[in-house]
């Protein structure tokens, strides 16, 4: 069975909205939403768990059934860093019927279900993969306050 671990445990304290990012609304729905939305319609996602900060855990749960995320199979409080709460994830997982598990930012709804398989797939037969995109933006080298160089965005990728 391929399992998500979808993290989503942060306060969102960068952003400075009062609330956390991944409950920000999108058209409506919450940002979180829309990304297990691409992991429901992923046939080769068969199970979803999503790490949450602990005081969001069952208010979450609670409203999931609205939104019709069949996969989601277990909520997981997230711990202090982004390191701790993938790390209770993976013990969420069932070792015994575990196969490929795929690591993705909640707050990062625009990964496409082609997108997500093509990395499970490579991960089977590389033992391991990372979806990346391509830079675009010209990338300067600074050094005390001076531009000393441009970066060659064709051998940068983006996580």
């Amino acid at each position: 069975m391929n399992t998500a671990i979808i993290a989503a445990a942060g306060s969102g304290a960068r952003m400075a909205s009062g609330r956390a990012k991944q409950f920000l609304l999108l058209d409506g729905t919450p940002i979180i939403v829309h990304t297990l939305r691409l992991f429901e319609v992923c046939d080769d996602v068969h199970e979803v768990i999503v790490v949450l900060p602990p005081d969001h855990a069952s208010q979450f749960l609670a409203s999931l059934a609205g939104y019709g995320l069949r996969k989601v199979g277990r909520i997981v409080p997230g711990g202090a860093t982004r390191t701790e709460s993938v790390h209770r994830g993976l013990l969420a997982i069932r070792s015994a019927t575990a196969e490929v598990v795929v690591i993705h930012d909640g707050v990062r709804p625009f990964v496409t279900p082609q997108e997500i398989s093509q990395t499970v797939v490579a991960a089977r037969e590389h033992g391991a993969a990372i979806l990346v995109a391509s830079a675009v933006d010209t990338i300067k080298r600074v050094s005390a306050g001076s531009v000393i160089g441009t970066l060659d965005r064709n051998v940068l990728r983006l996580l």
